[in-house]
């Protein structure tokens, strides 16, 4: 407890970025060097009026319509920097979505209060007190870790209708975007790099194009690579497995088999047939 209250490890600003959106400056890692460094000389609301205030500067003039949708889990679903055609029908699509989750959580709370359910109300406030405090005091990681553990709750206290027993069919359907958000062409995880965590350094997402075309494999009885990044080379393995095929980091020395080297060059994966 006394380590979580006091924790200094600093990793909100990659599992907390999508908080603000899908877009703003916690994607870039010079900007939050600059909030850490910023963070022992400033109270929290001298730190708040500078991260506003920097957000409007730099053009995501939508940051506050972006907080409660992306708390509740539709952080896709938020406005950025780029909507400048049709801006205000974006925009009051983001207040009526704003207007809709806050009538939910008016009428569940409401059930909650009227069916004498004080305990979980009371749980609500003790949790939204802790979370107050730890945000004063700038503890902004524990805030994000707690509130991962808990987010599946919080969706389904906006994705229920406790007075009707019934599902707010249109939360439902908000959410199932989100995989054709992230898994379509254009907004594809390991390709592109937006405020949702992901497994893979962002430096991945920009400079090498993740697709091995596995046609160019199937002329290949051995497959190399030379490339002393582990995770190119573990891609690079699957990719071959996959193809049924054998994979090594070293190029084989038997004269009869087919042998292919893979390597990145202007950030695309070619296959070079050696035999």
């Amino acid at each position: 407890f006394n380590q979580a209250i006091n924790s200094n490890v600093d990793w909100w600003g990659y599992f907390g970025a999508f908080i603000f959106g899908k877009k703003s400056l916690v994607l870039d890692q010079s900007y939050v060097d600059t909030i850490i460094n910023n963070i022992q000389n400033k109270n929290f609301y001298e730190l708040a009026n500078q991260f506003y205030f920097d957000h409007i500067r730099n053009g995501y003039n939508f940051i506050l319509l972006n907080i409660i949708p992306s708390v509740f889990g539709l952080y896709y679903l938020t406005l950025d920097d780029a909507i400048s055609k049709s801006k205000y029908i974006f925009i009051t699509l983001s207040i009526g979505l704003h207007l809709y989750i806050l009538l939910i959580l008016k009428k569940n709370i409401q059930y909650l209060i009227r069916k004498n359910l004080n305990f979980i109300v009371a749980n609500i406030i003790i949790y939204l007190f802790i979370v107050t405090y730890l945000i004063v005091n700038q503890n902004f990681w524990t805030v994000i870790k707690l509130y991962s553990y808990i987010l599946i709750f919080i969706y389904l206290f906006t994705a229920l209708n406790l007075q009707k027993e019934k599902i707010n069919f249109l939360m439902l359907i908000m959410l199932t975007i989100f995989p054709i958000y992230k898994f379509s062409t254009f907004n594809n995880g390991i390709g592109i790099y937006d405020s949702f965590p992901s497994i893979i350094d962002k430096n991945y997402k920009k400079n090498i194009k993740w697709n091995l075309d596995q046609k160019q494999l199937e002329k290949c009885e051995i497959i190399y690579s030379l490339e002393k990044d582990y995770f190119v080379n573990r891609y690079i393995e699957i990719k071959t497995i996959h193809n049924n095929k054998t994979f090594q980091n070293d190029p084989f020395i038997e004269k009869k088999v087919k042998e292919c080297n893979v390597s990145i060059i202007k950030k695309s994966f070619i296959v070079t047939s050696i035999k």
